[in-house]
């Protein structure tokens, strides 16, 4: 029809000198598309908005983990069991291993000592044995299954997500993705 349709952030145009009413926005807005102070925005392609929407979600899903991992901290924590006082991570194989333990029923410190990477029951033995021993009720056990799920979920959904972004990296973006 002989017009170009611009994208333009209102930033910009706030930031203009000039007036500022409905009416006299519109003018002003006209006017400085028309001595070309205006700019368009950048709108990328499909794939890179779907990417965008993909690794946005992949962050989410990070931060949900991580909270579902507090959530079993503070689980373990209620049943006075504090071994990641001892692990600098609390996502560690060595506390992974620990839940699950706990989740299948074994409650003594003996049989959850061997779910803990030799390594740091050599350096802190005795220290490891006390932070095993707690009260764990049924109630505590179900939460952590609980959270335990959602942990697996949001892994699943990591895979899922990781999976989308290589097949559109590799279908539109396979030379970008060899220099890489």
């Amino acid at each position: 029809m002989g017009f170009e349709l611009m994208l333009v952030n209102p930033y910009l145009i706030k930031q203009m000198l000039g007036r500022k009413s409905d009416v006299k926005d519109a003018q002003w807005i006209a006017t400085l598309l028309h001595k070309g102070l205006l700019r368009g925005s950048l709108i990328p392609d499909q794939q890179i908005r779907e990417l965008r929407s993909y690794s946005r979600k992949y962050v989410k899903l990070q931060e949900m983990i991580t909270c579902s991992f507090q959530d079993m901290e503070r689980i373990l924590e209620m049943c006075n069991i504090h071994i990641t006082s001892l692990i600098s991570k609390n996502n560690s194989v060595s506390i992974q291993k620990v839940i699950q333990g706990i989740i299948q029923g074994n409650d003594s410190p003996e049989e959850l000592v061997c779910f803990i990477h030799g390594r740091i029951i050599n350096s802190k033995k005795e220290k490891v044995r006390k932070a095993l021993q707690g009260f764990i009720s049924e109630h505590h056990r179900f939460n952590l299954e609980l959270v335990w799920q959602q942990y697996e979920l949001y892994q699943k959904q990591l895979i899922s997500i990781e999976e989308k972004m290589k097949c559109i990296c590799q279908g539109h973006y396979s030379q970008e993705m060899e220099l890489l």
